[in-house]
């Protein structure tokens, strides 16, 4: 941590208090009201009034949170890593101490500021949970928000947020409590009141979502909107919808033990990933074979007739073929231009306004299939022909550090005629490392991900479409995918990389197993998985993977003169700052681009 040097802001509730002008601050948001207060704060400094300054700070501190409202723990996180420095970052709730909470408890009551009031008797009741009055404050507050902002248009992502962080809270309460029984029945007075209309079906989805979350009982009602939805979207040809509808109904139906119903959905489900791949296919860069992937799996799983499986495999490989025609390698000249600067914030631009106009699965689409693994066969050209042309580059010798400044690898120097494969490979690593990685990261990852974060979130019930129905991904294993993948997201690359190297380990082992292959030894009656170092070089995997991933794989996970990335962290050998680093955001990549096109690697084969 680095924002503070202390852990306390030394501030009283009336300190804090006469800080805030009511008035001026009545209509801004969280982060503009972050940024009035940092505003204030220098100005005090300036002044020498380091007392109002510190109360200034608190509150921007406050408003600065990133709320992660799936995550186990205190859910309110720290804005920003490694800005100033290897694993810094800025305040989280947990660093406040009692001081600070009881100065923020203080002023609860007196704040006009719907949002404000929410954000600080929420952060007041994560850090002190038994303050059951807090906590009815922050679940009223969510709830003025909601109806103030309503539900309609791009509001109603908040509208929803609000709710179901109300719910939440009031859960905590005690499932039996009157809050809790209270809000419970306000939400499914929302839903029946918006289940006629059917501009409101996200709306209503999400509603359906969060009384199953907060309930777990069957209810008539919500399966019957829930399937009139489904079909009422089928016919206008909103088949993405339809589907989530269709799954809803079938989880409903199965917590009935309604088994020959919740049979009937699951089938209308997967039909609705049909007709998906069939609408978008004639858009490839939309992921029309990656949905019809999903399909198979998925009827095969509902145990359709066999004719509509061999008809969804056909068009499967049709769509396959037309993809392939469609990759493209995003070219990396750009680093050797004289306007490189200019370049880069013009492709970053590109970019962002490029996933600006997508929905929220169509964005991790686009960032599953519109950047491409490094290109094996180029870039072994280019390592060769700069080999060849700057002698410098092969007769020196080389080494690779480790994180605490070890030499871990060497090359030996060799003249251009002299050349092997496996100088060639490290020569290859080397510039992947150097260049081509950090370039990918930088110029197009980075932008997507912030820009899907910022306009959407990335919350589990959003992602799961890239884990469902996936031979790539083992059964059991898909919360561990969701929960590396959103922190990705979130920018909590130590906890991304932990869940996620281990998860592509077994993906691979899975895919091998799929095929035929054997991923265990035998020895002395004693079987023993092989791990990644022996996976990545393994009969078959080549064949399974391709090159260009496999090239990606081993260098960003097992190759010294790559990152080395699962070994030096299976091994303890990283620090928390060493996690924020071009491996762990490529890592993260790899993980959702092999999610959604693994199962092209995954054997389908009947």
């Amino acid at each position: 941590m680095s924002e503070s040097d202390t852990s306390s802001f030394k501030v009283t509730a009336q300190q804090v208090l006469e800080v805030i002008d009511h008035i001026a601050i009545t209509q801004l948001s969280l982060r503009k009201l972050a940024e009035h207060f940092g505003d204030l704060a220098k100005e005090k400094k300036h002044h020498r009034a380091l007392t109002e300054e510190r109360a200034c700070r608190l509150l921007v501190a406050a408003c600065s949170f990133l709320p992660n409202f799936e995550f186990k723990g205190n859910p309110f996180g720290p804005w920003w890593h490694n800005l100033a420095g290897p694993g810094t970052r800025s305040l989280m709730a947990e660093d406040l101490c009692d001081e600070d909470i009881n100065a923020l408890e203080g002023i609860v009551t007196s704040l006009q500021n719907l949002e404000l009031r929410a954000r600080i008797a929420d952060v007041v009741w994560e850090c002190r949970k038994r303050s059951h009055l807090i906590g009815r404050d922050a679940i009223q507050s969510y709830i003025q928000i909601a109806d103030a902002i309503g539900h309609k248009g791009v509001s109603y992502l908040s509208y929803i947020q609000c709710i179901e962080r109300a719910a939440q809270i009031s859960g905590k309460l005690g499932l039996k409590s009157t809050e809790h029984s209270e809000l419970i029945a306000s939400i499914h007075a929302r839903l029946v009141a918006l289940s006629h209309d059917v501009g409101s079906a996200r709306v209503c989805g999400h509603l359906i979502r969060i009384l199953l979350q907060h309930t777990l009982a069957y209810s008539d009602p919500q399966a019957r909107i829930a399937k009139s939805f489904a079909k009422h979207l089928e016919g206008e040809g909103l088949y993405d919808l339809a589907e989530d509808f269709w799954k809803l109904a079938e989880r409903i139906h199965r917590l009935a033990q309604q088994k020959d119903d919740a049979w009937q959905c699951q089938l209308r489900a997967a039909e609705c990933l049909v007709a998906i791949a069939d609408k978008q296919s004639e858009n490839p860069d939309l992921g029309a074979s990656g949905w019809m992937l999903r399909a198979v799996e998925a009827l095969r799983k509902a145990k359709a007739p066999p004719e509509r499986i061999a008809y969804a495999h056909k068009r499967l490989l049709e769509l396959q073929q037309q993809t392939l025609k469609t990759f493209k390698s995003i070219p990396l000249d750009i680093i050797q231009r004289s306007d490189f600067q200019e370049q880069f914030e013009r492709c970053t631009n590109e970019v962002r306004a490029k996933v600006s106009e997508l929905t929220f699965r169509d964005s991790l689409i686009f960032l599953a299939t519109q950047i491409l693994p490094t290109n094996w066969q180029e870039h072994r050209e280019a390592t060769l022909e700069h080999l060849k042309s700057n002698v410098w580059a092969g007769i020196v010798n080389t080494v690779q550090l480790d994180h605490s400044g070890k030499i871990s690898e060497s090359m030996a120097p060799k003249l251009f005629g002299e050349l092997d494969e496996e100088f060639i490979k490290q020569k290859m690593l080397e510039g992947a490392r150097q260049t081509t990685w950090p370039v990918i990261v930088n110029l197009w990852i980075d932008p997507v991900r912030q820009t899907i974060v910022n306009l959407h979130g990335a919350r589990y019930h959003d992602l799961a479409f890239l884990v469902t129905n996936n031979p790539f991904v083992r059964e059991g294993r898909e919360g561990l995918y969701l929960r590396g993948i959103q922190a990705g997201f979130y920018g909590d690359w130590a906890v991304a990389t932990h869940l996620l190297a281990p998860q592509i380990e077994d993906s691979i082992r899975r895919v091998l197993q799929l095929r035929g292959k054997v991923t265990s030894t035998l020895d002395s009656g004693i079987q023993q998985e092989r791990d990644i170092n022996q996976l990545l070089w393994a009969d078959g995997i080549v064949e399974a993977f391709g090159p260009d991933i496999l090239f990606d794989l081993r260098g960003i996970l097992i190759e010294r003169f790559g990152y080395n990335l699962r070994n030096d962290m299976a091994h303890g050998l990283l620090n928390e700052g060493d996690f924020y680093d071009v491996s762990s955001v490529y890592l993260w990549w790899l993980s959702i681009m092999l999610c959604w096109r693994g199962y092209c690697i995954a054997n389908l084969s009947e």
